[in-house]
C-alpha cells in the first residue's frame, strides 16, 4: 500500500474518531460534518493510484 494511501485512511479514521466524540456531545453538526470528511477521505484513498497515473500523463 501507497504511503499516501496509508495517510488519507490515517486522516478518515481521525475524522471518524472525531464524528463520534462530537455526537456522544451532541454536537450534531460538527459530527456530520467530521463524518462527511471521514467518507470522503476513505473514497480518496482508494483512487490513489488512478490519480498517479492521470498525474503521469499531464
Amino acid at each position: 500500500m501507497k504511503e499516501e494511501t496509508k495517510n488519507w485512511i490515517t486522516f478518515s479514521e481521525e475524522n471518524l474518531e472525531a464524528g463520534k466524540i462530537l455526537l456522544e456531545s451532541q454536537l450534531y453538526n460538527p459530527c456530520l460534518h467530521n463524518i462527511q470528511q471521514s467518507i470522503e477521505k476513505a473514497l480518496k484513498s482508494l483512487f490513489i493510484p488512478d490519480l498517479s497515473l492521470e498525474n503521469k500523463r499531464l
